[in-house]
C-alpha cells in the first residue's frame, strides 16, 4: 500500500468530506435531550432514546414528523427552530468527537488533503458544533443544506467540493444517505458502522468500503482506496 498521493497533487488534490452527526461527532448524547426537551415542550408523542437515535444524522424535520398526528408546516417549521435553539444554547457546550477524529483530520491535512464537512445540519449550527470541538483549529470547510436538498440528494457534497476545488474526492459517512450522496457527486465512500446503518445497509448502498468506527480510517487505508479505484 505504497503513497499514491503524488498522481493527484498539485494537479488535482484529493478532498476527504466527513458526514458530522454520527460521524465525526458524537452528538447522541446532545440530539437526543433536545428532541425529547422540545417534543414535550409542544406536546408530541414521547419518542424513546433509541427510536431518536435512528434519526441521527437526517435532516431535523425528520425528528418531528408524527405520522399519526403530523404537524402543519407552519409550525413543523417553529418547532424545528426551536429545537436547533434548545441545542446550541443548552446542549452544545461542548461537543464530544468519536474517538480519532482530531488525530486522523491533522494527518490528512498533513499530508497535504483538504477536508470538508457536508451535513444536513444548518451551516451556522455545523459550524458552532465545530468551534465548540477540538477541531476549532484545523483547516474545515464546512458546508450545511441551507436551503438546499438534504442527503441522499449530492448538493451539499457538491458544493463542499467546489469550494475545496478538489477532483479526487471521498465521502466518508455512517448512513446510506451519506453513501448515495457521496456517489452521485462521483465520490469514492466510506462507510461507517459506529451508529445505525450496518455493514450490509452500507455496502449495498455502494460503500467502497464500510469500516466499523471512524479510527479504524488511516492515510494508508485511504491511499489504498484511491489506488485501487484509480
Amino acid at each position: 500500500m505504497g503513497n499514491h498521493l503524488g498522481r493527484y497533487s498539485p494537479i488535482s488534490t484529493v478532498g476527504i468530506i466527513f458526514d458530522l452527526d454520527g460521524t465525526l461527532l458524537d452528538s447522541a448524547s446532545q440530539i437526543i435531550p433536545a428532541v425529547q426537551e422540545t417534543r414535550f415542550k409542544y406536546k408530541l408523542t414521547y419518542l424513546q432514546p433509541s427510536e431518536i437515535f435512528k434519526l441521527i444524522g437526517m435532516p431535523a424535520h425528520a425528528l418531528f414528523d408524527d405520522h399519526k398526528s403530523p404537524l402543519e408546516d407552519k409550525l413543523k417549521n417553529e418547532v424545528v427552530q426551536d429545537f436547533r435553539n434548545i441545542l446550541e444554547t443548552k446542549y452544545m457546550t461542548q461537543t464530544i468527537l468519536f474517538p480519532g477524529a482530531k488525530n486522523l483530520i491533522t494527518s490528512l491535512v498533513n499530508s497535504g488533503m483538504k477536508i470538508g464537512v457536508a451535513t444536513s445540519k444548518p451551516t451556522y449550527l455545523a459550524k458552532s458544533a465545530i468551534k465548540n470541538s477540538e477541531l476549532k483549529n484545523l483547516p474545515i470547510s464546512i458546508h450545511g443544506t441551507d436551503n438546499i436538498a438534504a442527503k441522499p440528494d449530492p448538493t451539499v457534497i457538491l458544493t463542499c467540493i467546489k469550494m475545496l476545488q478538489t477532483r479526487v474526492n471521498v465521502m466518508i459517512g455512517d448512513r446510506t444517505e451519506d453513501i448515495h450522496a457521496g456517489k452521485n457527486a462521483n465520490c469514492l465512500t466510506i462507510g461507517l458502522t459506529q451508529s445505525s446503518h450496518s455493514k450490509e445497509e452500507l455496502t449495498y448502498a455502494g460503500a467502497d468500503l464500510v469500516l466499523p468506527t471512524l479510527d479504524s480510517i488511516t492515510i494508508l487505508l485511504i491511499n489504498k482506496i484511491l489506488g485501487e479505484k484509480h
